[in-house]
């Protein structure tokens, strides 16, 4: 990586950018790169397809506009979309250069649609971090207690399972939506195969009281159409193909928008989550290690917790609202 970053050192200068820019773009390439949790030891082994994945690129581009550092909006609202943009424009000539030395195939930053992302700074009215826990238990009764006219539509269960699966697990959209039938365990206890940002995986438990009833529910009604049948991918669209990170970011917008009366991202639950388990006794390293992070602080090593029983129980004893602090 070292090497690499010599190099595109040298392909910047080719540009005739200013030294500022030069050391403002790597600079950029440190703050992702430390983000993600990249670790030296698998320097040799890593896939820069991966490591420069649109789903983890489009990932940090979402923590950067849900960072505290922007949290009075209407003063900075400017000053971060220029951040942003400039964020893109940097990593667009790092996936230039990427591709001219062969590393990936395409430079998917040039063809995004930057409009998707600024729209997200404005679009919630109060631009909340995450959910008060008052909100949270609202939207998740409500959510809870919603269904069509009729019976339960397939569609309706399964966006209350993408939504109680961030509210529940912490997990990122772009990981939801790569969640695979076959992950989930026949008892509905745990999710394996959750990647993290900086590779490897690990499992995450299924709280009992809210999610395991409505995964059950799902995984029910998603036997019976015969669009699913062959698709190993657990959460579908309704003609049987795999949803994507869009697909979730709507889910959210439409019923926090409609059980709130403002709109959330799915980072702002996963947010939730770490905040209320923090709230309520868990330990910063705990929820760091149930998020999945790959680092707890730049100084600090990330270690993997094995124990699924350890990481269930503590869920458990927020979620089940026993000695819940408001």
């Amino acid at each position: 990586m070292k090497h690499l970053l010599v190099e595109y050192k040298k392909f910047l200068k080719t540009d005739n950018l200013s030294i500022n820019t030069i050391e403002t773009y790597l600079g950029d390439i440190d703050v992702y790169l430390n983000y993600i949790g990249f670790d030296s030891e698998f320097t040799k082994d890593t896939s820069f397809e991966s490591l420069f994945g649109e789903q983890n690129l489009e990932d940090y581009f979402e923590s950067i506009i849900s960072s505290d550092k922007y949290k009075n909006r209407e003063a900075l609202n400017a000053k971060l979309k220029r951040t942003l943009n400039r964020k893109m424009s940097s990593f667009a000539k790092l996936l230039s250069f990427l591709v001219r030395e062969k590393k990936i195939s395409t430079n998917f930053v040039h063809t995004f649609d930057r409009s998707r992302f600024m729209g997200n700074i404005s679009r919630s009215d109060d631009f909340k971090k995450y959910l008060e826990f008052n909100d949270l238990k609202t939207f998740v009764q409500k959510l809870l207690a919603f269904s069509h006219e009729s019976k339960e539509k397939t569609t309706l269960v399964r966006d209350k399972a993408i939504i109680f699966l961030l509210i529940f697990t912490g997990v990122r959209a772009s990981v939801l939506g790569n969640i695979k039938l076959n992950d989930l365990d026949e008892q509905l206890t745990r999710i394996d195969n959750i990647f993290l940002k900086g590779g490897g995986t690990i499992s995450v438990p299924i709280d009992n009281i809210y999610l395991k009833p409505i995964l059950s529910k799902y995984i029910a009604l998603r036997g019976r159409n015969q669009n699913y049948i062959s698709e190993n991918s657990f959460f579908l669209s309704e003609k049987g193909f795999p949803i994507d990170r869009h697909l979730i970011y709507r889910v959210v917008r439409k019923y926090t928008q409609k059980f709130l009366g403002f709109t959330v991202t799915p980072h702002v639950l996963r947010h939730t989550f770490a905040t209320h388990m923090i709230l309520n006794g868990a330990k910063t390293v705990d929820v760091k290690l149930m998020l999945g992070h790959k680092n707890i602080t730049s100084t600090q090593v990330y270690q993997h917790v094995n124990d699924i029983k350890k990481k269930y129980n503590l869920i458990n004893k927020f979620y089940k609202g026993e000695n819940v602090k408001a």
